[in-house]
């Protein structure tokens, strides 16, 4: 299969693209493009209980950044709802916020538990998918 490259600027994306075109793919390889998005990259801590993806991050995000962020969740908790996915916990979800919109980079099951207070209430809304009802 053909290796794994990332992209970290422009430049480095082009070349890849380049190298990608020059191979001699075979009917079946599998190649992955990866775009590379100027903007800025936050990392959000979510939590999925089953139905719902619920930010508990502390950015101090604009009104658009915070109603293009729940939609964006909304959808990805879509794509979670119809799969086999059966996960309840918490993600790391890396996005980058580009032209008034988020693009999704990855996400990562984690257990990275934050002191804040809420933790509690949020894990016990999870366990009895919950959190739309506190979203």
């Amino acid at each position: 299969s053909f290796p794994t490259r990332r992209s970290s600027d422009l430049e480095e994306t082009i070349e890849t693209k380049k190298m990608i075109n020059e191979s001699s793919l075979r009917e079946g390889d599998n190649v992955y493009i990866e775009e590379f998005i100027n903007g800025s990259e936050y990392v959000f801590d979510v939590i999925y209980d089953g139905e719902a993806l619920l930010n508990y991050s502390g950015f101090d995000l604009t009104e658009k950044q915070r109603e293009e962020l729940k939609k964006t969740l909304d959808l990805l908790a879509g794509i979670f709802n119809r799969s086999e996915f059966k996960f309840i916990g918490m993600f790391k979800i890396k996005f980058v916020w580009n032209n008034d919109k988020w693009y999704f980079q990855h996400f990562n099951p984690e257990w990275s538990i934050r002191s804040d207070g809420n933790f509690a209430y949020l894990l016990i809304a999870a366990v009895y998918g919950k959190l739309n009802e506190i979203n």
